[in-house]
């Protein structure tokens, strides 16, 4: 499954080999579907960062050192790496095990799924209790994150989904973050969406420019962190134009 958070995505085999299909067991569907999910929810994410690398020459899928280039702890490690520059991949690479020793660097991050704040210091912790249809992911403080509120089986469907903006606060209380859209049809566009988004001292603020018209408004927003690990705030907005948001 841990192939979801790669550039290319399909499977494997050929002719007189066992077949592999995810949905010949049970349990293997159930990963899939779960990592699959988490794949086209992001997707817009990752598109947001390759038109960056387009302009910019940085490569989006990451190792841990080149996120943290000054700390030499990190130049050795070959299993974790950042999708992109917000999430840290922990995969469970050791067959039937429900651990994996994940080195956190001296930083805030937060649990994909819980929300809850973890304070990295730059050292290797186990995490533990990992079921076989997870696969370990860590947000980095200081990022927000444009998500599809749902799945879809085509990026098609997916491009009707509203959007949800993950706020994962730094260690600073800030973050940043952006997203690029396009028609996703063309190979050159004639319309796009570019919005940029900070937060601070508990507000929102974005701006985006806009010649595409899409009609996909913001639907919610999760802020990371706090009593709760997590807080969801509903909000029905377009995603062009000034705004400002209270999250207190």
């Amino acid at each position: 499954m841990l192939g979801a958070f790669s550039h290319f995505y399909h499977n494997h085999n050929k002719a007189n080999m066992i077949t592999q299909e995810f949905y010949r067991w049970e349990s293997v569907a159930k990963a899939a579907r779960k990592a699959i999910a988490l794949r086209y929810q992001l997707l817009d994410y990752v598109y947001t960062l390759i038109y960056r690398q387009t302009r910019t020459g940085q490569p989006w899928l990451l190792p841990l050192f080149f996120a943290y280039p000054a700390n030499p702890q990190t130049y050795g490690i070959d299993l974790q790496f950042f999708y992109g520059n917000a999430l840290l991949i922990s995969p469970v690479a050791q067959k039937d095990s429900a651990s994996v020793n994940a080195y956190l660097p001296d930083d805030l991050f937060y649990d994909w799924y819980s929300g809850h704040p973890v304070r990295g210091q730059g050292e290797v912790t186990t995490l533990t209790e990992i079921s076989y249809s997870d696969i370990p992911v860590h947000v980095k403080g200081g990022s927000i994150l444009p998500v599809r509120v749902d799945s879809a089986n085509t990026t098609a469907e997916l491009r009707r989904q509203p959007f949800r903006l993950v706020i994962a606060p730094g260690l600073d209380g800030r973050a940043p973050g952006e997203l690029y859209l396009d028609d996703g049809e063309s190979l050159e566009q004639p319309a796009t969406l570019q919005v940029s988004f900070t937060y601070e001292d508990n507000q929102l603020s974005f701006d985006g420019v806009s010649t595409l018209e899409t009609g996909i408004h913001l639907e919610s927003v999760t802020v990371l962190g706090g009593e709760a690990c997590q807080r969801l705030i509903a909000v029905d907005l377009p995603l062009t134009g000034p705004r400002s948001l209270d999250l207190a």
